[in-house]
């Protein structure tokens, strides 16, 4: 059997950047499904790590 992935507080913010950066034509399924984790087990681990997200946009 294969040993569970331990995700550190620096993969998830990597993770958390790639997620937060998603263009809107990425299928967001499919985009767990690639980075290897699952929906609920990301954001335990956003909260875990007390990862929080500030989205900024200037229009003009």
């Amino acid at each position: 059997m294969a040993r569970p992935v331990k995700f550190t507080r620096d993969i998830i913010l990597e993770k958390a950047k790639r997620y937060f950066e998603l263009t809107p034509d990425v299928c967001i399924e499919q985009w767990y499904k690639n980075e290897g984790i699952d929906k609920s087990t990301f954001h335990k681990l956003l909260k875990k790590y007390e990862i929080n997200v500030k989205i900024e946009a200037r229009v003009w």
